[in-house]
């Protein structure tokens, strides 16, 4: 089912992922600088990385992953992923897609 799905790949994926690593350093980073106020050294500070501090976190991160792949910039993510794939016109119903079976010739391949 790959190919049904490239055009997440072409630039949707990619935008999810720095959208999560940037959510994660933001807060990493907030972490350590409120630990630094507080008057700790750089040798005492830990960030808690435990899965009951991050998955409440995470949980947060997707639903703002979401709002923003559904905004208009996040939109334009979406478009330009199935304009690469070049099934844009299918998507807008300008063109059939008409069912092709990778496995038509099978038979020959394998002589049966």
């Amino acid at each position: 089912m790959t190919h049904f799905f490239q055009p997440l790949d072409l630039t949707v994926n990619g935008e999810a992922k720095q959208f999560m690593k940037d959510q994660f350093t933001n807060w990493y980073s907030a972490e350590i600088q409120k630990q630094m106020q507080s008057g700790m050294t750089t040798d005492e500070i830990e960030v808690d990385l435990r899965l009951s501090v991050l998955k409440p976190l995470h949980a947060r991160w997707m639903v703002s992953l979401y709002n923003h792949l559904t905004n208009r910039e996040g939109k334009g993510y979406v478009t330009k992923g199935w304009e690469k794939a070049g099934v844009a016109g299918v998507v807008n119903s300008e063109t059939a897609l008409h069912p092709e079976d990778p496995f038509e010739e099978i038979d020959n391949v394998l002589d049966l």
